[in-house]
């Protein structure tokens, strides 16, 4: 790893270490994700961290702000900014899906029945959009 990060490419490292490029490579894919995976629960304590320390400084300012204190609003805004920007509220999402992707909408002619069908449908799909919309927000 200390030579990569010296900036030696794949190659040039299983040549100074007369090994396989795979060899090199598959060793520097595994320790990237070891380490990734040992910072994850840092990463994690440093975000609760932050956001207690954001929590306490809109406190302090928070009655400011509601009386209509000008420059507490907008450091409370900015504030609110920076949390949504530590929660990924400002993220867009990966992925939305196209109007073809949804089931059509009831016609005309279908039954009482195949209509509630095809509700059910389109609630199923929206409570897996906001299942999914929460588990990306934590």
């Amino acid at each position: 790893m200390a030579l990569r990060k010296a900036g030696f490419s794949i190659r040039q490292i299983a040549e100074q270490l007369r090994e396989p490029r795979s060899t090199i490579y598959d060793d520097l894919r595994k320790a990237l994700h070891e380490e990734h995976v040992a910072t994850q629960g840092e990463v994690e304590d440093l975000r609760a961290l932050w956001y207690l320390r954001l929590e306490e400084m809109h406190k302090s300012i928070w009655q400011k702000a509601i009386n209509g204190n000008l420059g507490a609003i907008d450091r409370a805004l900015k504030i609110c900014e920076q949390e949504s920007k530590l929660f990924g509220l400002y993220m867009k999402p990966e992925r939305i899906r196209t109007r073809q992707e949804l089931p059509p909408e009831p016609e005309p002619d279908m039954t009482e029945e195949e209509v509630e069908a095809r509700i059910m449908e389109i609630i199923e799909i929206a409570k897996q959009r906001k299942s999914a919309a929460e588990k990306s927000e934590l």
